[in-house]
């Protein structure tokens, strides 16, 4: 024992290099846990953002409901002829085993170009006020088969016809915005169908509809009016969408669907087909992207960390072997020495820890316009992140304390 503490006192110089070493190890550990710890919590803030807006209640229930925009030929150029093609398409889908609903629309949520419908009214006693809306032209099953929930009133209904009094529905922030507390029962004079010809276009407010979100959730909602495509002396557009809710797996229905069209008119297309569960992943497909990409960056720096972690404890416990042995041939327990290997992982954890978690709460504000639902500077993020790596380190940690522990006091004094 003596003649091992004086060989290690007579390498004085190679002790101060072999510090020196060390001490630039544990650096470069340090900083790979604070990548990570940067990574983690940028790639778990994406992430979260990414499921709020998923899970996000938008109005309306995508679930089991597939959409397609059908193309009339110029053929059908009347409205009677492309009312009575979509009629008859609506009706065979219908029929249809497992399916509940169907409707047609001009556009659908999450797709189709936005038509605004503006006019300006002018009444005995107010002052003329402008109502700027989002116009839906629609049939009577759209509500039931797109899932849109009506909070006041009535839907639209099969006798609302061209020969019947002209009804409409609104959304909530178009009745906010333009009616009284009772919508319900209140005349519009505006001119939806004939703009260039107000009188006797009175629209009387039969029911009220959940807001419904639109592509980007971070988008203010816009008041929307919805009318009876029956009501409107164009008709249908050539392009509609038609929107089919079923019991079973939506996308099997298109198919069925492209064979209905092409027995109702041959020169017919159907485009776009695709369920609202497939639209609504394509429109959080940038928000998705960042998530995956940040959280695999995340992912592959916390695995380099973790390695490192180890490999650097490993080799020093490697380097540290002789003076393990000092300490336990000197009465030293083994579980004096897993803590003093556990204690250098941890110290090399919190500094990195402390350092990266303070880059990420710099850094993160540029992901601000990103997130949606969630702060870039979330506690739970920064500790859930701090967890998981504390639980990392000591993994890291556990086998290399282990080894050290294991060491025999002879062998390490001969080494």
């Amino acid at each position: 024992l003596r003649s091992a503490i004086a060989a290690d006192a007579s390498a004085t110089g190679a002790t101060e290099w072999r510090h020196r070493i060390a001490g630039s190890r544990q650096i470069i550990m340090a900083g790979q846990v604070a990548i990570a710890a940067m990574l983690l919590v940028g790639g778990t803030l994406l992430g979260r953002s990414f499921l709020i807006q998923w899970r996000l209640d938008r109005g309306f229930d995508g679930a089991n409901v597939m959409t397609a925009r059908v193309q009339l030929p110029a053929s059908r150029d009347t409205a009677a002829a492309r009312t009575s093609a979509f009629d008859e398409i609506l009706d065979a889908m219908r029929a249809h085993p497992g399916v509940s609903a169907a409707g047609l629309s001009d556009a659908i949520p999450l797709g189709g170009s936005e038509r605004r419908f503006a006019s300006t009214i002018v009444e005995p006693d107010r002052e003329p006020r402008t109502i700027s809306a989002l116009l839906r032209e629609v049939s009577p099953g759209y509500f039931a088969a797109i899932g849109m929930r009506v909070s006041a009133g009535r839907p639209l209904a099969p006798t609302d016809t061209l020969t019947s009094e002209h009804v409409a529905v609104v959304n909530r922030t178009f009745a906010r915005r333009y009616l009284s507390a009772t919508p319900v029962g209140e005349v519009l004079p505006v001119g939806i169908d004939n703009p260039s010809q107000q009188d006797g276009n009175l629209w009387k407010i039969v029911g009220v509809l959940d807001d419904v979100l639109r592509a980007n959730a971070t988008d203010p909602v816009q008041p929307e009016i919805f009318v009876s495509v029956a009501q409107m002396r164009g008709g249908p557009e050539p392009g509609s969408f038609v929107t089919i809710r079923t019991s079973g797996d939506p996308a099997a229905l298109v198919g069925d669907l492209r064979q209905v069209v092409r027995r109702v008119d041959p020169r017919a297309t159907v485009d776009q087909p695709m369920t609202m569960d497939a639209r609504l992943m394509r429109s959080l497909a940038r928000p998705r992207l960042f998530a995956v990409l940040f959280g695999g960056f995340a992912l592959f720096a916390a695995l380099i960390a973790l390695g490192g972690l180890f490999g650097g404890l490993s080799y020093g416990v490697t380097q540290r072997t002789r003076e393990i042995g000092v300490r336990t041939a000197l009465g030293a327990t083994p579980w004096s020495i897993v803590r003093l290997i556990v204690a250098q992982g941890a110290l090399t954890t919190i500094v990195g820890l402390a350092a990266g978690l303070a880059v990420a709460a710099l850094s993160t504000r540029m992901l601000s316009t990103f997130l949606y639902g969630i702060s870039a500077h979330d506690l739970v993020t920064f500790a859930g992140v701090a967890l998981v790596l504390v639980i990392l380190s000591a993994v890291a940690c556990a086998l290399p304390a282990k080894r050290a522990a294991s060491i025999d006091p002879l062998k390490g004094l001969r080494s």
